[in-house]
């Protein structure tokens, strides 16, 4: 952009699929790890130290790989200060989905509803955006119009083409839906709902939030 003299805005996706199973990196500081993911000896190993080494390994392997992305993003946002864009530039950083390690006797994720498997990281920085944390519920769709309004859309338009709320002034209290291969939840203050996308199943599970 520089060397053509570029200086119209532009838009940036970059998915750092490192953290995501098979967990690849180069290698990191987190030691024992697994050489390589082994779906079957996940099914198999169910309890006592066996397991105990297993959660260790894995875990250790995910942790590199977080580290291996981190150290990416930071590439990437050094680039953008050097060029001079980052003060002028909004950057978002999140996940799909999070990531479980035994914690409510499952892996990875697509498979529960757990706070381990749902929540996910999110930050947000740039211009016009004040610095703090929120704890207000939030949701990835309200991504689209939060950046669109932040840019100059009128939120008077948002229900238009969006179920989303605005990041910057979130609900107190909302239901948000998260959906795996095969289930769909209705995450409430106290529980998670959890229907079946199957429109013959005849179950309805029902989660504390404990």
């Amino acid at each position: 952009r520089q060397r053509d003299g570029d200086t119209r805005p532009f838009f940036g996706f970059v998915l750092l699929d490192a953290p995501h199973q098979p967990y690849n990196n180069p290698g990191g500081p987190f030691e024992p790890t697994i050489d390589s993911l082994n779906y079957i000896e996940l099914g198999i190993t169910t309890e006592g130290p066996e397991l105990e080494s297993l959660v260790e390994r894995m875990f250790n392997s995910y942790k590199n790989s977080v580290l291996h992305a981190d150290g990416t993003a930071g590439n990437l946002l050094a680039t953008l200060r050097r060029s001079g864009e980052l003060d002028n530039t909004v950057v978002l950083v999140t996940g799909d989905h999070g990531e479980e390690f035994q914690e409510n006797g499952y892996w990875g994720h697509t498979c529960n509803f757990s706070r381990e498997q749902v929540e996910v990281p999110f930050l947000l920085v740039g211009p016009g955006i004040e610095p703090g944390v929120e704890t207000r519920p939030t949701s990835h769709i309200d991504i689209s119009n939060s950046l669109l309004e932040l840019l100059g859309a009128d939120p008077a338009e948002r229900r238009n083409y969006s179920l989303g709320e605005s990041l910057f002034d979130p609900p107190v209290e909302r239901a948000r839906v998260v959906a795996g291969w095969s289930d769909i939840g209705l995450w409430t203050r106290t529980g998670i709902f959890d229907l079946p996308l199957d429109v013959d199943a005849d179950e309805i599970w029902v989660y504390d939030d404990a």
